[in-house]
């Protein structure tokens, strides 16, 4: 499987709307994103784990994107649970 050098590639954020998800990626930028693991930590009713990556994901058409492009989490909360 070929490969690509660290930060040889822009990403862009993955909170926005699928069609610039989309739009960013077709231009071979990958994509990062933040909250991995949130299962509740900012609302009782809405989760990014359960409510935002499923739908945007899949949506925007970036699920195999990191086959080719670099994909970047930043996780919810802290050790400390703060």
């Amino acid at each position: 499987m070929p490969t690509f050098p660290p930060f040889a590639r822009p990403a862009t954020d993955a909170h926005r709307r699928p069609e610039e998800l989309t739009y960013a990626a077709e231009r071979g930028a990958g994509w990062r994103a933040d909250c991995l693991g949130d299962m509740g930590g900012f609302s009782k009713t809405w989760c990014h784990m359960c409510d935002a990556y499923p739908k945007l994901i899949p949506e925007a058409g970036v699920g195999d994107l990191w086959k080719t492009a670099p994909v970047a989490w930043r996780a919810a909360g802290t050790c400390g649970g703060g």
